[in-house]
């Protein structure tokens, strides 16, 4: 078992610290020219077509037509930075260059609790940036397997309590979400708490229902 500071979801944390940890600056760039950047803030057509092309390779056109779509609110250009290009070893390499935050949502009408958001970056040609996570696309085409999703909370509840999971001292939280890193598939989260400010969380594949890992966690102030 492993021990972390702070959960609310293994997934979102960890990814979390991906996005927002990968220089020793945050990766939202510095606006010198404020004007300049609103008058880019619309991404191109064809962009955003290189973007959904990318997702459909992963998912298919049918699953990509029924289940997600793009959002404007939510996606970003970031030009260049003077930071980036004057510390290029603090870094990420993609940072010193324009690039577009593209993000979608992926719902399903009947499983409510799929309701997430699908993010990636793109260079100014519109090919997607490896260096980058790429967070949230099930790999369908792939293994289709990966996109059956027949696990609901009430199932990864009992399954949790099968793994041994005890009642501690609060109600169970049971969260779905994208587990980022070495798994990068959505599971369920069931989270116990033994104190008020530890407990464990069951990792369940929300698509097979298998036991993926037992976290320990805690909080740390």
């Amino acid at each position: 078992m492993k021990t972390i500071n702070k959960l609310k979801t293994i997934g979102s944390f960890l990814f979390l610290i991906v996005l927002f940890l990968t220089c020793s600056k945050p990766t939202e760039p510095v606006k010198q020219d404020e004007h300049s950047i609103v008058q880019n803030t619309v991404i191109p057509d064809f962009i955003i077509a290189e973007s959904d092309s990318f997702i459909i390779s992963k998912v298919g056109s049918t699953f990509f037509l029924n289940y997600i779509r793009y959002d404007s609110a939510r996606s970003r250009y970031y030009p260049s930075d003077t930071f980036y290009l004057n510390h290029p070893s603090d870094c990420s390499n993609y940072l010193r260059f324009p690039n577009y935050l593209m993000v979608y949502t992926f719902k399903v009408t009947e499983k409510t609790w799929i309701d997430e958001i699908i993010e990636f970056a793109v260079d100014s040609a519109g090919n997607v940036i490896t260096e980058r996570s790429i967070y949230g696309i099930p790999e369908c085409l792939s293994n289709s397997s990966h996109c059956i999703f027949g696990i609901d909370s009430v199932i990864a509840v009992n399954l949790a309590k099968q793994a041994g999971l005890e009642e501690g001292v609060k109600p169970w939280q049971a969260n779905f979400h994208w587990f980022a890193g070495t798994i990068n598939r959505y599971v369920w989260g069931v989270t116990n708490y033994l104190t008020d400010y530890s407990g464990k969380v069951v990792i369940i594949d929300s698509n097979s229902g298998n036991i993926i890992e037992i976290l320990n966690w805690a909080v740390i102030e």
